[in-house]
């Protein structure tokens, strides 16, 4: 908040100017809560590291945790409609 009681918008992320972010900005930069973020880092394998009293998740290692996400599921949902056009192709 600023000194008159209102609250100041935050600036964008310019994500290609940063190494790392913080938690509160992966999450907001994700679209996700921080407690969704927070609970990744601990059960997803989510890269980050403690530095001092800081906690950074570097940005190249979200980038490619995120895009090894999205290949797994790509690969799931592909296995998934093979099962079912063979399922189709049985019942007829």
């Amino acid at each position: 908040m600023s000194a008159n009681g209102k609250s100041e918008a935050l600036e964008p992320l310019c994500l290609s100017d940063r190494l790392a972010l913080r938690p509160a900005e992966a999450a907001k930069t994700l679209g996700i809560c921080e407690r969704t973020l927070r609970s990744w880092m601990q059960n997803e394998a989510l890269p980050y590291l403690r530095l001092g009293g800081s906690v950074l998740i570097p940005v190249g290692e979200l980038r490619a945790w995120l895009a090894e996400r999205i290949g797994a599921t790509r690969t799931a949902d592909a296995i998934a409609d093979e099962i079912l056009r063979d399922l189709g192709r049985k019942s007829d």
